[in-house]
């Protein structure tokens, strides 16, 4: 007799403990009870769920590198803009970006968390956060430097490679090779 795990749906041994691919424990069926899987489709592989997972953690790192580069130009340019000679970053509020830079990373940083679990939504929503504090930053600047376009370009560098990464986890699928069935 077969048993199917309950929480991933995997076909298992008659009395086994302990499901073969996720170790969660199995309901031991009765004499004359039938164990039917949750699903009617076959489990996801393994190692579909290992490729998913390794994608989630590459959106996940480039949201935490996000909120590193965000603190990190949160603190370095006002020492900057105080240390140059006036003018060079045209009038910038110091205090403003400051604030935003601190708010940019504590949203990469709660992206990050959220997108271990399903990476698309939270990177979507870092991507959006980031545009809009952006963009009116960008087209406020008086000169190139105090518009701060290197700097924005790298975060948005990131934070699409960070997408790209999320949709890959979302669109990874067992390759057909494995879904022909052999006769």
């Amino acid at each position: 007799m077969i048993t199917y795990c309950s929480g991933c749906g995997i076909a298992n041994k008659a009395g086994d403990e302990r499901c073969q691919a996720c170790g969660r424990r199995l309901r031991q069926s009765r004499p004359g009870e039938v164990s039917v899987p949750l699903t009617t489709s076959a489990p996801e592989p393994f190692y579909i769920r290992d490729q998913r997972h390794r994608w989630a953690m590459m959106a996940c790192r480039g949201l935490l590198s996000a909120a590193l580069l965000s603190i990190s130009r949160a603190m370095l340019m006002p020492f900057l803009v105080t240390h140059m000679p006036r003018g060079t970053f045209g009038l910038i509020d110091l205090e403003s970006l400051r604030q935003n830079g601190y708010i940019a990373a504590v949203g990469f940083c709660i992206a990050a968390i959220w997108a271990q679990r399903d990476p698309v939504i939270p990177t979507v929503g870092a991507l959006s956060l980031y545009l809009g504090l952006a963009v009116p930053d960008a087209l406020d600047g008086t000169t190139l430097l105090s518009r701060g376009i290197i700097s924005k370009s790298v975060m948005l560098l990131i934070l699409v490679r960070a997408l790209y990464a999320a949709i890959q986890s979302r669109t990874t699928r067992q390759p057909l090779s494995a879904l022909r069935l052999h006769t």
